[in-house]
């Protein structure tokens, strides 16, 4: 099985301290047989500027549902994640893959101070 993962990751904060980030990616079946992917088994690891790990976790999932992909077919999906103990103006970068489904991909970003809403 051999999948084709690009993402998009953007990130901002209101408070300097915790992160929001909207990652936005989409899969692609370049293998010869369906394939079934999970947008809640997507592992997802974030790093600093010194390659540590930072704590996140997934506040919304766009698209929910199971999808199976057959042959050269492509799926858009997108996540929201909070990130804590980030700072601002510094380098990260945002790793995503499916176990055993092709390789993981990577986007870099810096979070962007945002006012907060009303």
């Amino acid at each position: 099985m051999s999948i084709e993962l690009k993402i998009i990751a953007e990130g901002t904060t209101t408070n300097q301290t915790e992160g929001t980030i909207h990652l936005r990616g989409s899969v692609k079946n370049n293998g010869d047989k369906s394939v079934a992917v999970w947008p809640a088994q997507l592992n997802i690891r974030l790093e600093d500027h010194e390659g540590r790990p930072v704590p996140i976790r997934v506040e919304e999932v766009e698209k929910t549902e199971d999808r199976t992909l057959p042959p050269d077919e492509r799926w858009e999906f997108a996540l929201t994640l909070r990130a804590s103990h980030i700072k601002l103006g510094l380098p990260y970068r945002l790793t995503a893959w499916w176990q055993g489904l092709g390789e993981p991909d990577t986007s870099a970003f810096r979070f962007r101070q945002v006012d907060p809403g009303p």
